[in-house]
């Protein structure tokens, strides 16, 4: 058993994630996860893209990826709430 990852390359200025990654699945896996959260605003939840991957994945791990796919949009909403924190 490993650890499923998901890391989202985002811009801070625009919350747009401008690219994606994962490990321990394969590349076409990846591919695929890039095509649903590249140019999505993160800022917006990651609901709708969850949904659409959902819709249209059906391999072995999916639950690990969605749950990797919300630690990743956790880890940026505490990190922007640490960051206009700072800023008050």
């Amino acid at each position: 058993f490993g650890v499923m990852g998901i890391g989202f390359e985002i811009d801070p200025n625009t919350d747009c994630i401008i690219n994606a990654s994962s490990t321990l699945v394969t590349n076409m896996c990846t591919d695929f996860i890039k095509s649903i959260f590249i140019g999505h605003y993160i800022n917006e939840g990651i609901e709708e893209p969850i949904k659409r991957f959902e819709r249209r994945y059906y391999g072995l791990g999916k639950k690990a990826i969605i749950s990797a796919m919300q630690d990743a949009y956790n880890q940026y909403s505490i990190y922007k709430s640490m960051s206009v924190s700072h800023f008050n």
